[in-house]
């Protein structure tokens, strides 16, 4: 493991750790109450790897372009899932429809044909799959279902009844956000790396 990703790794434990003090130790609970510190913290993160992600697939083509382009709609998903926009005072009726009801159809048709678009080199991906999953910005990226779909959907459906759990809940999807963000960092570097593994 090389200086960057050392840095990386630091820093989300760093994080989680500030967190986990205050509120555990310090008993500051409204730091994760709803449109708190912590959820404000995570839109910022995914915002900034979402920035990231775009500039990188407008840097990048084919298979490459396709890959941050998705990445890019997965941040931009997870933003509106964690922003109320329908219970922001003065937001227009049309994006609280496109951001908040059923227009957010229209980004997750988006997100499918991208996937679609991926789909047609399957055979490509299976033939690199180890090159694929080594690679930083597809390893950090996957870390998110592990925090997303296991260790937060736990808390949430109070499978685990400790205290604090709602607390966890958002220390779990904040550590996946990092994630997220580590592989946008990581993307421009790797996706070069890719392209030139797999040619």
């Amino acid at each position: 493991m090389n200086r960057k990703h050392i840095i990386c790794w630091s820093a989300i434990a760093v994080l989680d750790a500030i967190f986990i003090y205050f509120v555990i130790a310090k008993g500051f609970d409204d730091l994760y109450r709803e449109n708190s510190w912590a959820e404000n913290l995570q839109v910022v993160i995914l915002a900034i790897a979402m920035v990231i992600f775009a500039i990188t697939a407008y840097k990048q083509t084919g298979r490459e372009r396709i890959l941050a382009s998705l990445f890019t709609m997965i941040c931009f998903a997870f933003i509106f899932r964690e922003i109320d926009f329908d219970k922001i005072d003065g937001m227009p009726s049309f994006l609280v429809y496109m951001l908040a009801e059923d227009g957010r159809g229209f980004f997750l048709a988006i997100i499918l044909g991208l996937l679609a678009n991926l789909s047609r080199d399957i055979k490509f991906y299976f033939q690199h799959f180890k090159t694929y999953i080594t690679s930083p910005v597809v390893f950090y990226f996957c870390l998110l279902a592990p925090f997303m779909l296991i260790f937060s959907d736990l808390f949430d459906q109070k499978r685990w009844m400790v205290d604090h759990r709602v607390f966890f809940e958002e220390l779990a999807e904040m550590t996946a956000y990092c994630f997220m963000l580590c592989s946008a960092i990581f993307s421009a570097e790797s996706l070069h790396k890719l392209k030139q593994q797999t040619a």
